[in-house]
Formats: structure tokens, sequence, C-alpha cells
């Protein structure tokens, strides 16, 4: 059986480099939700948890 020696290093290569890059272009280019659209949404998720935990008493 031939073992080799890994090496870790801290170092990013160029491809991860590049791929990271093009995540955060595409990233870039969606919008973010508004404070008001924040509060919303956690209100909803908060109902629909509580109805979740109703249904299953």
């Amino acid at each position: 059986m031939n073992r080799r020696q890994i090496t870790i290093s801290k170092n990013i290569t160029q491809r991860g480099y590049k791929s990271l890059g093009k995540y955060f272009n595409e990233v870039d280019k969606i919008d973010l939700i508004t404070t008001q659209e924040e509060i919303l949404l956690a209100r909803k998720t908060r109902v629909l948890r509580l109805k979740q935990l109703i249904k299953n008493l």
C-alpha cells in the first residue's frame, strides 16, 4: 500500500481564488431586503412556527 504525505497549506489556490471572486460578483447582483421586509419575514416565520407547534400538540 502506497501512502502519500498530505501537506496542508493556508494559501488559497488561484482556482479557488477565482471561484470565490466569481461567487462574490454573482451575489453582489442580488438586491438585499429592507429592514421592514426583514421584520415582516421574521414575524411570518414566528407565526408559522407557532402554528406548527400547536398542530403537533
